[in-house]
């Protein structure tokens, strides 16, 4: 029994170019055998697309009835192509995980900025607190009462920042 085209791909063949008036190397379906005969089909290379070692889907050329084949230059070009396109889905599949994992830093750093607004909150209010349960205080302990107030703005501000 021949092999099929995973089978083929399996063994990382770089590139697989078919006759379909011969012999193939695997079967056809009847569709795909009906396509093939329909568009006289010279030549068919398959290509899997690799990337560190993962097949990362498959690319096939057809060559039609004024085709003069596939000669060597051609299976280079071809394969080319299909290392660009590999290198080009595995980017794009690196820029959605990097895109992921942004949104899941944002999400984090929201809920912990919410999450650190309300102890700010209640110091900010406790120290207002004192002001007003002593009008009259003054010197060193008024100016610590500031400095708390100073220090709840600065970290509300950075928590502004940081839930952007």
């Amino acid at each position: 029994m021949l092999p099929t085209v995973q089978e083929l791909i399996a063994r990382q063949d770089p590139i697989l170019v078919l006759r379909p008036a011969g012999k193939l190397p695997f079967e056809l379906t009847d569709m795909e055998r009906s396509l093939t005969n329909a568009l006289q089909i010279q030549a068919i290379a398959i290509l899997p697309l690799y990337a560190h070692g993962h097949v990362l889907g498959v690319i096939s050329f057809f060559f039609g009835p004024h085709s003069t084949g596939v000669d060597d230059l051609d299976q280079l070009f071809l394969e080319s192509v299909a290392k660009r396109m590999a290198l080009s889905i595995e980017n794009a599949n690196l820029y959605h995980e990097a895109r992921q994992a942004i949104a899941a830093r944002e999400d984090i750093l929201s809920i912990v900025s919410h999450d650190l607004r309300t102890p700010l909150t209640a110091i900010s209010l406790g120290a207002e607190l004192l002001l007003q349960k002593n009008p009259g205080l003054t010197g060193p302990n008024l100016e610590e009462i500031h400095t708390i107030h100073q220090a709840v703005a600065q970290m509300q501000s950075l928590l502004t920042e940081i839930g952007r």
